[in-house]
């Protein structure tokens, strides 16, 4: 009997999809990570924006309350998740102190 080794497949190879797939490997080290993505390339996006160079942020000091009323649908959808889980001081963290790579 061929023993099954489990996985997870994250649907998306855009930027929050290589995230979930990083953080999921992170957890679960023993566990296959699989990125499932329909276009062409992975990350297309992530090359355009900030002119190549990546646009992740621009204040990771910002406050939470300041930074949701610039977003165009509404504050009430981003007030939940900033506040109570992940704001830009945890996305700068991610990047530098998990991924090792340094935000200007």
């Amino acid at each position: 009997v061929l023993a099954v080794r489990p996985r997870i497949i994250v649907c998306g190879g855009g930027a929050s999809g290589y995230a979930a797939a990083i953080s999921a490997k992170q957890c679960a080290h023993e566990i296959d990570v699989i990125c499932l993505e329909s276009a062409s390339r992975p990350l297309k996006k992530v090359l355009i924006s900030g002119g190549g160079r990546c646009n992740v942020m621009h204040n990771s000091d910002i406050e939470i309350s300041s930074l949701v009323e610039n977003y165009p649908r509404g504050k009430r959808e981003l007030l939940g998740p900033f506040t109570k889980r992940w704001g830009p001081q945890e996305t700068r963290a991610w990047f530098e102190e998990t991924l090792g790579v340094e935000l200007k």
